[in-house]
């Protein structure tokens, strides 16, 4: 039965993936994700730069210039490679969108033998079944967000430390927390904590096999460190809000060096949170809040529902909890609140909190004699607090499959695309943007459906006026050109030949670049057949 609803999991979790979320990435986390994956999947940590690289900007990617020691460039991702490295797989093979339903599939099986190890069989079903259908989990599970992986690893751990120490436990439990620390440093720093808290005290001298794979996953993040940055010490992350070319400048960001550091002050805090730069304990206790919030809706489909946790056995309930305040407190440091698809900030707790409530319930049960529609119920709250979050995905942060789309229904031969930005779904204006300190966020949004667009035979890049001929020297000289304009609302794109460039034409340009509009009289006109939808409409929509 643990199975069945470890599969039923799985399906579900794939068709989020699928079909509300239309098998892309949408959070440009997940984008900068598949960018890594795909580098790592050819054996490489960088691939050469994207020329000219005003053509090519996006959060969160190093494009960096050709340089003596780099002839060709190197463009590369900011996050830690731990979860790109598990994504590389399923990328290679062209699954990227299945590897988080996968995870979560095991994640039923790892929580429910924590249940079972904690507090019985009957536990452990329970588990299994409000773990398959969480809302939080299965939101996640859909997408490339590296917290499905975190999620596994936090239950495995706790498992791990739950059946009591071996030689073989203990080693696979330091590369748990090793690869967790690849993947989310904050997040494997408290977990172990609350594991050396509130796990059982005995034998503790027992894991020190849990060592060298700890300590293997330190040097890997040092080593990945200099790589890139040059500096054992220095994070890609920081390095980039530090460097000054941030592809959304505005007088309210502050991107210059140590803004994206962990701590308190005025000086912390690359752009505004809360209304206001800089970090204060107040606003990391309202970022906590805020994402408490969303994790207690989310995980067990209702707030009231955490309540049964408090039944659970004694140290499940310390670990489970214990780990939800470690995390808190931990990216209470951090300036960015990070609400996305839930508090996914406190995710990797979230599998801990979800068996601790199903214990609960099952001792509650027991205790009161209760109906076994009971567990039915539950279920069914998760099941209704899903159902709200579903209409939300579909263009999940202004980013939809509609570029995959013109990919695939392209006939007429390899070709260039410029891409523009026409105005988002509120603006009623007529005139295609690029990126610049005016552009709206949601312009750069869409920059996340063309950005790592690999497969078929478009090529695209950012239409500035300035760089056409070196975009298309860099990208195909011999190739038709076009120009895209992408507009908030899919039924309003237009497709069509690039006009004539008036401006003179550069090698190369600043980042970031001052924004332009395109002539409404020279816009290209609605999609053609070619890449029209079946009934003939003018939309990229299926």
């Amino acid at each position: 039965m643990v199975l069945a609803l470890a599969l039923l999991g799985v399906a579900v979790a794939a068709w989020l993936a699928r079909v509300p979320l239309q098998g892309v990435a949408h959070v440009q986390d997940e984008i900068v994700y598949e960018l890594q994956a795909r580098v790592l999947s050819e054996g490489r940590l960088w691939e050469e730069a994207r020329l000219p690289r005003a053509a090519h900007v996006f959060p969160f990617v190093v494009n960096e210039a050709p340089t003596d020691a780099h002839p060709l460039g190197r463009r590369y991702g900011i996050f830690p490679n731990g979860w790109p490295l598990v994504l590389a797989p399923g990328v290679a093979l062209g699954l990227s969108w299945l590897v988080n339903p996968l995870l979560h599939g095991l994640l039923v099986l790892v929580g429910a033998r924590l249940a079972a190890a904690t507090a019985g069989p009957r536990a452990a079903l329970l588990a299994a079944a409000f773990l398959a259908l969480s809302p939080g989990l299965l939101l996640q599970a859909g997408s490339r967000m590296s917290h499905p992986l975190c999620a596994l690893l936090a239950a495995l751990a706790a498992l791990l430390v739950a059946q009591g120490p071996t030689p073989r436990r203990a080693l696979a439990l330091g590369g748990a927390l090793g690869l967790l620390l690849l993947t989310r440093p904050v997040d494997a720093l408290a977990l172990a904590l609350a594991l050396a808290l509130f796990a059982p005290s005995g034998a503790r001298g027992a894991w020190w096999p849990a060592g060298p794979p700890l300590l293997l996953a330190v040097g890997l993040t040092l080593a990945q460190n200099h790589l890139l940055t040059g500096d054992w010490r220095l994070f890609p992350q920081h390095a980039w809000f530090g460097a000054g070319e941030p592809p959304f400048p505005s007088p309210a960001f502050r991107f210059v060096p140590g803004c994206n550091a962990l701590g308190f002050g005025p000086d912390i805090g690359c752009e505004p949170t809360f209304g206001s730069l800089g970090h204060t304990p107040e606003k990391a206790l309202r970022g906590a809040l805020h994402n408490g919030g969303l994790a207690a809706k989310l995980w067990l489909g209702s707030p009231l529902l955490l309540a049964l946790a408090l039944a659970a056995p004694a140290r499940l309930r310390n670990l489970a909890g214990g780990s939800w305040a470690l995390l808190a407190l931990g990216y209470g440091l951090y300036w960015y609140a990070g609400p996305c698809l839930g508090g996914r900030f406190h995710h990797a707790a979230a599998p801990l909190v979800v068996v601790a409530a199903a214990a609960g319930a099952d001792a509650l049960a027991a205790r009161l004699r209760l109906p076994a529609l009971t567990p039915g119920l539950l279920l069914a709250a998760a099941a209704w607090r899903l159902s709200l979050a579903l209409p939300e995905l579909p263009g999940h942060w202004g980013v939809d499959a509609r570029i995959a789309q013109l990919q695939a229904r392209w006939k007429d031969g390899p070709a260039l695309v410029f891409v523009a930005y026409g105005p988002p779904w509120t603006t009623p204006v007529d005139l295609a943007q690029t990126a610049g300190s005016t552009m709206s966020y949601s312009a750069i949004q869409r920059r996340g459906m063309w950005i790592e667009q690999r497969q078929g035979p478009l090529r695209f890049a950012e239409y500035q006026p300035e760089l056409v001929q070196a975009t298309a020297q860099a990208l195909g000289p011999d190739l038709p050109r076009l120009l895209l304009v992408l507009t908030g609302d899919p039924g309003t794109d237009r497709l069509g030949p690039l006009p004539s460039p008036e401006p003179a034409q550069q090698p190369d340009l600043p980042l970031p670049v001052e924004p332009f509009a395109v002539d409404p009289t020279t816009a290209p006109p609605a999609l053609p057949p070619a890449v029209a939808p079946a009934d003939g409409g003018g939309s990229l929509d299926p």
